[in-house]
């Protein structure tokens, strides 16, 4: 079972030419990192159509769906639109990129995502054509509520916190060694906020460190949470802490914080989401 992911930018072409350039340029390189970390699972890369829609293959599902969710994530303040099929691919074009390949997976992608657009409540949907999709569109768009819920401020300490814990995925699924380009690029987001929106205030450097952290840390996470609970890996051990020493803040402001983005229910959503995926 392939997954096919298309995302494109909410409202894109109602942006003043500059912005949507600036956007544009953010996503492109953002793109570029996030190829490097689902490396693994990626069958075609992730790659503009020549507009605002980005598109790409894995080669199972929870790679789309973890990797819409950082890109949300990623380009948060700005909202997008994503929607992820399930299925077959049946005619493959070698040597060609995503834009050139069909099949169910493709078509269901397309659905998806042209559902989500006219859908005022959900911003991503994903279509398997199973009878779970019900169940798997409700924790989806739970999940990216809360966090478009979040401040900036919020936001940027939900990433440290994905970049020090990623949600732990099958194996081959995840490139750790992918971690440290994308946080490299993170602090980028602050040049696509708009007036009046406040862009975060955490230091640079503190993605790059809580990548590098995260990064030595994934496999010995995945062994530990296997011999725990399931949703272990939602709220792990000792996560504020580990949060504080990379941003630069008092414990109780970042324990505060991350409890009130509710970042903690969001992952154990995704986590939820990831098992009830079809193989």
């Amino acid at each position: 079972m392939y997954a096919a992911l298309m995302v494109d930018l909410k409202g894109s072409r109602q942006y003043r030419p500059e912005r949507r350039n600036a956007l544009q340029q953010y996503l492109v390189e953002l793109t570029e990192a996030l190829n490097r970390v689902f490396a693994p699972s990626l069958e075609r890369k992730l790659e503009f159509n020549g507009g605002d829609e980005l598109q790409g293959l894995f080669s199972e599902p929870a790679g789309a769906l973890l990797c819409l969710r950082l890109l949300g994530r990623a380009m948060f303040p700005v909202p997008i639109h994503g929607g992820v099929g399930v299925g077959e691919w049946t005619v493959r074009t070698p040597e060609r990129n995503s834009f050139y390949q069909d099949g169910p997976v493709y078509h269901r992608a397309r659905e998806a995502i042209e559902l989500a657009k006219k859908e005022r409540d959900y911003t991503a949907l994903v279509i398997t054509g199973g009878e779970e999709d019900r169940a798997l569109n409700a924790m989806l768009n739970a999940a990216c509520r809360l966090a478009r819920q979040n401040s900036s401020h919020q936001n940027e300490l939900a990433l440290l916190l994905e970049l020090c814990f990623p949600i732990a995925p099958p194996e081959g699924t995840l490139s750790q060694s992918g971690l440290p380009a994308l946080a490299e690029l993170l602090p980028r987001r602050r040049e696509i906020c708009e007036a009046g929106e406040k862009p975060g205030k955490l230091p640079p450097e503190a993605f790059s460190a809580a990548a590098a952290f995260g990064a030595r840390s994934l496999t010995a996470r995945r062994a530990e949470e296997k011999s725990r609970s399931l949703y272990s890996g939602a709220h792990p051990y000792g996560a504020a802490s580990t949060v504080v020493l990379f941003a630069g803040l008092k414990r109780q402001a970042v324990d505060t914080a991350l409890r009130a983005s509710n970042v903690y229910e969001e992952r154990a959503l995704t986590l939820a989401l990831l098992e009830l995926l079809p193989q």
